[in-house]
Protein backbone atom coordinates (compact mmCIF):
# COMPACT_ATOMS: atom_id res chain seq x y z
CA UNK A 1 0.00 0.00 0.00
CA UNK A 2 2.86 2.26 0.90
CA UNK A 3 4.24 1.82 -2.58
CA UNK A 4 1.47 2.25 -4.41
CA UNK A 5 0.98 6.12 -2.48
CA UNK A 6 4.47 6.95 -3.38
CA UNK A 7 3.78 6.22 -6.84
CA UNK A 8 0.89 8.37 -7.33
CA UNK A 9 2.27 11.32 -5.04
CA UNK A 10 5.05 10.91 -7.74
CA UNK A 11 2.91 10.65 -10.54
CA UNK A 12 1.14 13.72 -9.60
CA UNK A 13 4.01 15.78 -8.74
CA UNK A 14 5.50 14.51 -11.66
CA UNK A 15 2.20 15.95 -13.90
CA UNK A 16 2.19 19.51 -11.67
CA UNK A 17 5.86 20.14 -11.85
CA UNK A 18 5.57 20.02 -15.38
CA UNK A 19 2.74 21.75 -16.02
CA UNK A 20 4.74 25.06 -15.99
CA UNK A 21 6.95 24.19 -19.19
CA UNK A 22 3.34 23.44 -21.11
CA UNK A 23 2.35 25.92 -23.94
CA UNK A 24 -0.89 25.99 -25.71
CA UNK A 25 1.25 27.64 -28.34
CA UNK A 26 1.09 25.82 -31.66
CA UNK A 27 3.17 27.31 -34.25
CA UNK A 28 2.74 25.87 -38.21
CA UNK A 29 5.29 23.27 -39.27
CA UNK A 30 6.92 22.84 -42.63
CA UNK A 31 6.08 19.88 -44.79
CA UNK A 32 8.18 16.89 -44.35
CA UNK A 33 10.70 16.55 -46.86
CA UNK A 34 11.57 20.64 -47.14
CA UNK A 35 15.16 21.02 -47.21
CA UNK A 36 16.86 23.47 -44.94
CA UNK A 37 17.69 25.61 -47.17
CA UNK A 38 14.54 25.71 -48.25
CA UNK A 39 13.14 26.55 -45.16
CA UNK A 40 15.49 29.42 -44.62
CA UNK A 41 14.86 30.70 -48.18
CA UNK A 42 10.73 30.77 -47.45
CA UNK A 43 11.27 32.42 -43.93
CA UNK A 44 13.31 34.89 -45.61
CA UNK A 45 10.78 35.71 -48.44
CA UNK A 46 7.98 35.71 -45.70
CA UNK A 47 10.14 38.35 -43.24
CA UNK A 48 9.82 41.75 -43.45
CA UNK A 49 13.24 42.28 -41.45
CA UNK A 50 16.07 39.97 -40.95
CA UNK A 51 19.04 41.25 -38.44
CA UNK A 52 21.44 40.25 -36.33
CA UNK A 53 21.90 42.06 -32.91
CA UNK A 54 22.13 42.85 -29.40
CA UNK A 55 19.27 43.15 -26.98
CA UNK A 56 20.03 46.83 -25.14
CA UNK A 57 16.69 47.50 -23.34
CA UNK A 58 13.45 45.75 -22.58
CA UNK A 59 10.44 47.81 -22.15
CA UNK A 60 7.21 46.60 -21.41
CA UNK A 61 4.55 47.34 -23.44
CA UNK A 62 1.54 49.33 -21.27
CA UNK A 63 -2.23 50.23 -22.51
CA UNK A 64 -3.46 53.66 -22.79
CA UNK A 65 -4.26 53.29 -19.32
CA UNK A 66 -1.15 52.40 -17.78
CA UNK A 67 -1.42 48.81 -17.39
CA UNK A 68 0.62 46.17 -18.68
CA UNK A 69 -0.55 44.53 -21.96
CA UNK A 70 1.15 41.20 -21.70
CA UNK A 71 3.88 42.21 -24.37
CA UNK A 72 7.27 44.36 -24.45
CA UNK A 73 9.91 45.87 -26.78
CA UNK A 74 13.04 44.33 -27.03
CA UNK A 75 15.85 46.96 -28.54
CA UNK A 76 18.36 45.90 -30.70
CA UNK A 77 21.59 47.26 -31.51
CA UNK A 78 21.92 46.16 -34.76
CA UNK A 79 25.27 44.83 -36.46
CA UNK A 80 24.05 43.04 -39.38
CA UNK A 81 20.80 42.82 -41.66
CA UNK A 82 19.97 40.96 -44.45
CA UNK A 83 17.02 42.84 -45.29
CA UNK A 84 14.17 45.43 -43.31
CA UNK A 85 14.56 48.69 -42.22
CA UNK A 86 18.69 50.04 -42.03
CA UNK A 87 18.90 51.06 -38.37
CA UNK A 88 21.72 51.17 -36.12
CA UNK A 89 18.89 50.59 -33.14
CA UNK A 90 15.49 48.68 -33.90
CA UNK A 91 12.81 47.78 -31.62
CA UNK A 92 10.69 44.26 -31.43
CA UNK A 93 7.83 43.74 -30.02
CA UNK A 94 6.72 39.95 -28.65
CA UNK A 95 4.74 39.16 -25.50
CA UNK A 96 5.31 37.59 -22.32
CA UNK A 97 1.99 36.34 -21.52
CA UNK A 98 1.43 32.54 -21.31
CA UNK A 99 0.31 31.00 -24.42
CA UNK A 100 1.18 34.34 -26.34
CA UNK A 101 3.89 32.45 -28.53
CA UNK A 102 6.08 35.82 -27.77
CA UNK A 103 10.18 35.17 -27.44
CA UNK A 104 11.85 35.48 -24.39
CA UNK A 105 14.85 38.10 -25.19
CA UNK A 106 17.40 38.88 -22.60
CA UNK A 107 19.16 42.11 -22.49
CA UNK A 108 22.73 42.04 -23.24
CA UNK A 109 22.42 38.88 -25.36
CA UNK A 110 22.53 38.40 -29.30
CA UNK A 111 19.62 36.97 -31.46
CA UNK A 112 19.28 36.17 -35.09
CA UNK A 113 16.13 37.92 -35.38
CA UNK A 114 13.38 37.26 -38.07
CA UNK A 115 10.38 39.94 -37.79
CA UNK A 116 7.55 40.73 -39.73
CA UNK A 117 5.14 43.76 -39.71
CA UNK A 118 1.91 43.72 -37.11
CA UNK A 119 -0.60 46.27 -35.92
CA UNK A 120 0.68 48.01 -32.61
CA UNK A 121 -2.19 46.89 -29.15
CA UNK A 122 -1.65 50.84 -28.47
CA UNK A 123 -0.38 53.00 -30.95
CA UNK A 124 -2.43 51.36 -33.57
CA UNK A 125 0.40 51.75 -36.17
CA UNK A 126 2.82 49.21 -37.89
CA UNK A 127 5.58 48.09 -35.91
CA UNK A 128 7.96 44.73 -36.09
CA UNK A 129 6.98 41.62 -34.16
CA UNK A 130 8.35 38.35 -33.51
CA UNK A 131 7.61 34.94 -31.86
CA UNK A 132 8.67 31.67 -30.89
CA UNK A 133 7.11 30.50 -34.71
CA UNK A 134 9.99 32.01 -36.36
CA UNK A 135 13.22 31.23 -36.91
CA UNK A 136 14.56 34.01 -33.99
CA UNK A 137 17.34 32.00 -32.08
CA UNK A 138 19.89 33.09 -30.22
CA UNK A 139 23.38 33.94 -31.54
CA UNK A 140 24.94 30.77 -30.24
CA UNK A 141 22.41 28.40 -31.17
CA UNK A 142 23.92 26.22 -34.28
CA UNK A 143 20.66 26.31 -36.27
CA UNK A 144 21.94 30.30 -36.92
CA UNK A 145 24.76 29.31 -38.57
CA UNK A 146 22.91 27.35 -41.08
CA UNK A 147 20.91 30.35 -41.48
CA UNK A 148 23.75 32.81 -42.22
CA UNK A 149 24.83 29.96 -44.85
CA UNK A 150 21.75 30.22 -47.02
CA UNK A 151 21.01 34.05 -46.54
CA UNK A 152 23.14 34.94 -48.84
CA UNK A 153 24.42 38.78 -49.36
CA UNK A 154 23.91 40.91 -45.16
CA UNK A 155 24.59 44.45 -44.93
CA UNK A 156 26.98 44.73 -42.09
CA UNK A 157 27.07 48.03 -40.20
CA UNK A 158 23.07 49.19 -40.72
CA UNK A 159 22.47 52.97 -40.17
CA UNK A 160 20.00 55.56 -38.81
Amino acid sequence: MKHRFLIALLFFTFFLGSAGIVSACTCIRSRVGVSEKERVESAKDDADAIFVGRVIKIIKERDRHGGLTGGYYAVFQVSESWKGPQSKILRVSTSYQCCMCGYGFSKGKDYLVYAYFAESVNAHKKMLDTSICTRTRELNDPQVEIDRQYLGFRRTGARK
